[in-house]
This record gives C-alpha cells, sequence and structure tokens, in this order.
C-alpha cells in the first residue's frame, strides 16, 4: 500500500472557504480516481509557529504504479486547480510513502 501525502499551510483568511472546498470539489475527485482506496482529509492538531492552517489529504493507493500515475496525471491537475481558486493562500508539499 502507498500513501500520497500533501501537506498545506493554508492563510487563515481562505480557512473556512478553501476547507469545504476541498470537502465538497477536491476530495470527491480524488475518491473518484482508479486505483484509489481511499482519501482522507485530516487537520494537524499540533501546530507548528507558521503563518498558516496545516491540513494534510493523504491518498491511500493500491502500489507503487498507482502513485507515479497518480502523481504524473492527476494531481498536477488538482494542485492547479487549488491555486486557481486559492491563489497565493495555500502552500504545499508532498510526500509519497509505503505502508510497512
Amino acid at each position: 500500500m502507498i500513501i500520497h501525502n500533501t501537506t498545506y499551510s493554508v492563510a487563515p483568511p481562505a480557512e473556512a472557504k478553501w476547507v469545504l472546498w476541498v470537502q465538497e470539489h477536491h476530495v470527491p475527485a480524488i475518491h473518484a480516481l482508479p486505483g484509489v482506496s481511499s482519501c482522507r482529509f485530516l487537520k494537524l492538531l499540533t501546530e507548528v509557529e507558521q503563518d498558516g492552517i496545516t491540513y494534510t489529504i493523504q491518498v491511500e493507493l493500491a502500489d507503487l504504479d498507482a502513485g507515479e500515475a497518480f502523481l504524473q496525471a492527476h494531481d498536477p491537475v488538482f494542485q492547479a486547480e487549488m491555486q486557481e481558486h486559492f491563489p497565493g493562500q495555500v502552500l504545499y508539499f508532498q510526500t509519497l510513502l509505503k505502508v510497512m
């Protein structure tokens, strides 16, 4: 099992609108992709000192091939949509993890 994790830092003024958009649009679109076992949207409770509020989206994928396909074909589209809706309000970084 592979997990694609994206960690987001969201500007406080955009938080409520961004959370709603992620719940109503982003997560359902990810769930609909082939090879996706689950998609979790999480809020970090232990905040690090920064200007934004931290969230993660964890996408479980069947195998490394599905993880690579997600990274190359689907993720760029999702991130571009997010930047279009929330320009300059959301920063992110991504990791690909293997469940041991």
